[in-house]
Parts: structure tokens; C-alpha cells; sequence
């Protein structure tokens, strides 16, 4: 599934993973950004597109992140079932 954050191309398929912290959804696994010293910049993506994310079959993942966070991937039959976003 193709998806587009900001001006880049993201490619999604079920070994990216994502955060959702309640605020924002960020897509953990791919950075096309600049990185600054050891900081990796992850792409955040827009409300909308987080929403329809959101409705499609999600597959939790154990984190380290906090008990606030949520970290997912997105079903192969969500996947084949939606090629652009």
C-alpha cells in the first residue's frame, strides 16, 4: 500500500510499524528525513490519513514504549484490500 506523508512516498507493508500515543500517529520503520546526531526523524502523518488507518484491521505489537502508546501493524488482507490511501 502506497501511502503519502508530506511530499515523500511511503511504501507500507506489514513489517513497518506504528506508534499511536494518543496525539499523533508516527510510522516507526521508515525516515526519509534528515537525521540530527542519533535522533531519527519518524514521519507523522495527517489526521485524515491517520483515520483511515485506524479503521482498517490492526495487529498489536509489545512495545517499550509506555502504557500510554499503542504500536501496530496493518493486516495483509487490509493491505491487498487497499492499495492507495
Amino acid at each position: 500500500m502506497k501511502v503519502k506523508i508530506n511530499r515523500k512516498e511511503y511504501e507500507i507493508t506489514t513489517d513497518d510499524r506504528f506508534l499511536d500515543n494518543g496525539a499523533c500517529l508516527q510510522l516507526l520503520t521508515q525516515s526519509k528525513e534528515k537525521t540530527i546526531r542519533f535522533w531519527q526523524a519518524t514521519p507523522r502523518l495527517p489526521k485524515c490519513l491517520a483515520n483511515k488507518i485506524m479503521k482498517l484491521k490492526l495487529i498489536d505489537v509489545k512495545h517499550n514504549y509506555g502504557s500510554g502508546c499503542r504500536v501496530f501493524y496493518i493486516s495483509q488482507e487490509s493491505l491487498d484490500l487497499n492499495k492507495e490511501l
